[in-house]
């Protein structure tokens, strides 16, 4: 299991880790989950959790990506980065870029999306964005890199996005694009299209960029990933469809 970690690290010291998540892999435990998660890799690669932290620091896990999305992550590796870190996303002093593909032509290339978002009545399972107080508010800037067409009887149009959050809701990027008629690519919970030609590549977003203030030195670390190949690949599929 350490192969993963050692395969996806982009940088570590004593106090922090970064890796690049890959997609499919969980990161907690949850809803019948209780193996082969990066909690689990942490423990296997730096020992049990009793040894290095309290019971509540979670193996230094300090924010989440969803299954199917890839990217930066910064994980603690002492209680004391642990909490600082805590302060910095609660402070919101972190700052996270993500890039998506979306379905639908934007007439506005850039935009922000600013709602409450909370756990759908229907659906345990989804979220879903309120005209109402109720919820948690959430906030997604999103400004479109590129967008083309493609389909053979019907023309389609897919965009890639630059993705900035605010907030760190659940699901709020494919949340928020779905509430607004572009749902992310591949995304099997919060959109109804399919394009047959992607449809095993996964979801289409990633972790690109994050920067945030080193828990001990204070200096403001920044780490940026190139977009990834399975993007690119997707893109290529999608253009090839005429």
């Amino acid at each position: 299991m350490t192969d993963i970690i050692t395969d996806s690290a982009v940088y570590e010291d004593d106090d922090i880790l970064v890796i690049n998540k890959p997609q499919g892999l969980i990161v907690h435990h949850g809803a019948g989950v209780t193996s082969g998660t990066l909690y689990d890799m942490l423990i296997n690669r730096y020992g049990n959790a009793d040894s290095h932290f309290k019971d509540e620091c979670r193996m230094g896990i300090v924010h989440r990506l969803d299954k199917d999305t890839s990217g930066l992550m910064v994980i603690a590796k002492n209680p004391n980065s642990y909490y600082s870190l805590i302060d910095e996303f609660k402070e919101h002093r972190v700052q996270k870029e993500y890039s998506a593909l979306c379905y639908g032509f934007f007439n506005v290339t850039e935009g922000v999306i600013d709602t409450y978002i909370n756990r759908s009545k229907s659906d345990r399972k989804k979220f879903s964005v309120s005209k109402t107080s109720e919820g948690k508010n959430a906030i997604t800037h999103y400004e479109v890199v590129e967008q083309f067409e493609f389909g053979r009887k019907k023309k389609q149009y897919v965009a890639l996005l630059k993705v900035v959050i605010e907030t760190g809701r659940t699901h709020q990027i494919r949340v928020h694009m779905s509430s607004i008629a572009h749902p992310v690519v591949n995304d099997v919970i919060y959109s109804k299209k399919k394009t047959e030609e992607i449809s095993s590549m996964g979801l289409m977003l990633m972790s690109a960029s994050i920067a945030f203030n080193h828990p001990v030195t204070k200096k403001i670390m920044e780490f940026r990933l190139p977009l990834d190949d399975r993007f690119i690949k997707c893109m290529s599929v999608l253009q090839g469809i005429q």
